[in-house]
């Protein structure tokens, strides 16, 4: 046993190092969500700001508004509800992923200090393009913004996710 521990001590630190940072991101995360139990949290109404602002680029009578009671906001198109904006849509657990991987892999500390707030800001833009699309899709092309939704979105998000972790492990951290 002691020899299976030696032989992979660097994999058994980073598995450690990664549940550690993800358990303990994850947890503080739901304590700040059960700060807001019946209204949108900070950072979804940023989300739900900026992904407004991005769509009045092509569609200026997008608007928003937020739902009194529920934790949720609604966007909105000559006053009818086409989309609404929930904790999930910040992206915040996706940025705790990458983070608890970034973490878990050891590199140069100056390395982490442009790295990280480079792939926050990657995931975060890319949220807002994702949110963006999606409400298009459920204003112009309603039949398809389920799939979008549920299947091509999320493979997307996951997708930059795990672009940037191949290029922190081949590229930055080594």
């Amino acid at each position: 046993m002691k020899e299976f521990f030696r032989q992979y001590k660097s994999t058994i630190l980073f598995i450690v190092k990664f549940l550690a940072v993800y358990g303990i991101l994850s947890v503080v995360y739901a304590w700040y969500l059960d700060l807001y139990p019946a209204e949108l949290d900070p950072a979804s109404c940023v989300v739900t700001e900026q992904a407004t602002k991005g769509m009045q680029l092509f569609e200026p009578k997008i608007t928003y508004e937020m739902s009194e009671g529920y934790p949720r906001a609604d966007m909105q198109f000559l006053g009818h509800t086409f989309q609404y904006i929930i904790e999930g849509c910040n992206a915040i657990s996706v940025m705790i992923l990458f983070l608890a991987f970034i973490v878990a892999f050891k590199a140069k500390w100056i390395h982490y200090v442009w790295f990280v707030p480079f792939g926050l800001l990657v995931i975060h833009w890319t949220n807002i393009a994702r949110i963006g699309i999606l409400g298009f899709a459920a204003l112009y092309y309603p039949e398809y913004s389920k799939p979008m939704h549920d299947y091509f979105f999320p493979g997307m998000i996951y997708g930059i996710t795990m672009l940037l972790w191949f290029l922190w492990v081949k590229y930055v951290a080594r």
